[in-house]
């Protein structure tokens, strides 16, 4: 058995521990934690309240009023502020794309079974936020009048971010314990390196999928990205 075909049979024997629809999530260094930005060491004495209500004073020309707390923090998200949110994928070649993008040192797989996660923080199935939860993000973390679960949960958002869409993005977030999720629930979660001898094949395979800047990023500076790897690679 070649790498390759080792590399694809380790994914598939560790996604099929992690239920029916498991989310992937590809990190360039096999040491990094599961932890959101908001808890990271550059950020963790940042306040989430006053990021919050920034970003809704300075967004309101370029959003519709009245969204719901989630979808604002979504879109704080995908603006690079750091949240509670951990970026997952519904699809295996978008957890690589970014496992082997930029400055790579030890490529790896996460691969987490959402069903369990959920089950066994707060006895839910897979969830969408803004519908399936009795309490919203503002109440929760903001004003602090509800007591979500302590544990982090997965969440499978409406895709209305065109990145969100683009990159099948998923969501786990982080409660009030700031651990890494592999400490709080590590039967949940499972990690397959990728070899790094592997990535030039792996940048072939993406290239013909159509795996590219522009996919994931859908916008200009996607665009722009695209067009300048593309004649320069």
């Amino acid at each position: 058995m070649d790498a390759w075909s080792k590399f694809l049979s380790d994914i598939d024997k560790e996604t099929k521990k992690c239920g029916d629809m498991p989310f992937f999530r590809g990190h360039t260094n096999s040491k990094w934690k599961l932890l959101p930005s908001l808890f990271r060491r550059k950020f963790y004495k940042v306040n989430e309240c006053d990021m919050f209500y920034d970003y809704l004073s300075y967004s309101g020309p370029l959003y519709e009023s009245n969204r719901p707390s989630w979808q604002v923090l979504f879109d704080m998200r995908h603006c690079g502020i750091p949240t509670r949110l951990l970026d997952w994928t519904e699809t295996l070649a978008v957890a690589l794309y970014f496992a082997i993008r930029g400055r790579v040192l030890q490529p790896a797989i996460w691969i987490l079974n959402p069903y369990e996660l959920n089950d066994r923080v707060a006895g839910l199935g897979l969830i969408n936020p803004i519908s399936d939860l009795d309490y919203d993000y503002f109440s929760a973390y903001i004003t602090q009048s509800d007591n979500p679960p302590n544990g982090p949960l997965a969440m499978i958002p409406p895709k209305q971010n065109k990145r969100q869409f683009a990159q099948r993005g998923v969501f786990t977030l982080n409660g009030r314990i700031p651990d890494p999720l592999e400490k709080q629930f590590p039967d949940c979660v499972r990690m397959v390196k990728v070899p790094k001898s592997l990535i030039p094949r792996i940048k072939r395979f993406l290239k013909y999928s159509g795996v590219n800047e522009y996919s994931m990023f859908p916008d200009f500076d996607g665009l722009g990205r695209y067009i300048v790897e593309k004649f320069t690679a």
